[in-house]
């Protein structure tokens, strides 16, 4: 590929683009203001991958959005991204494909960090829906969703509803892990 090729390449840009966060975001050698700077440099790989349609891009843009990486935070834009990365996956993918729950899985951070906690739980429904029935319910993502919707339900204090998704987890991480 030439470099103007490169630059209208979803992929490419995306693994640029998250290259950077990932190492920015990883790295102690780096300052706040420099890992800022690989933030900003990322943001418009990302946002470009993210336009030319390539739904992980979407949710790395949701990402950095929410979190205030690279940009001022902002909320509304990350819930846009991260809807449009769920339209696209459940189109390209379908309803219940493991990417699909990793798109759900963004909007619901998105709306979580909102304070959205009523359309929360059912996105976490279904996503632990999705990966019980997809990668099986011993798999450590299906842990993971257990755990997040543990986790929501203790936030709003509905311990009723938390205390059961609790030791299924704990046993599928144990068996990952080894106890």
């Amino acid at each position: 590929m030439t470099e103007p090729e490169l630059g209208n390449n979803p992929d490419f840009l995306l693994v640029c683009g998250a290259g950077l966060v990932n190492w920015a975001y990883r790295s102690n050698s780096l300052s706040a203001h420099e890992k800022e700077a690989r933030y900003k440099e990322s943001l418009p790989l990302l946002l470009k991958a993210a336009e030319l349609g390539s739904w992980l891009a979407m949710t790395e843009t949701a990402f950095m959005e929410r979190s205030g990486l690279g940009t001022a935070k902002n909320l509304d834009e990350a819930i846009r991204w991260a809807n449009r990365a769920v339209e696209l996956c459940e189109r390209r993918f379908g309803q219940d494909h493991p990417n699909t729950a990793i798109s759900l899985q963004s909007l619901a951070n998105a709306l979580s960090a909102k304070g959205e906690s009523d359309r929360v739980v059912p996105l976490n429904v279904r996503i632990l829906q999705i990966r019980e029935t997809v990668l099986g319910p011993e798999h450590r993502d299906t842990a993971a969703s257990l755990n997040n919707l543990a986790a929501l339900y203790h936030a709003m204090g509905e311990y009723a509803k938390a205390e059961p998704l609790c030791e299924p987890a704990l046993t599928i991480n144990e068996q990952d892990l080894g106890t």
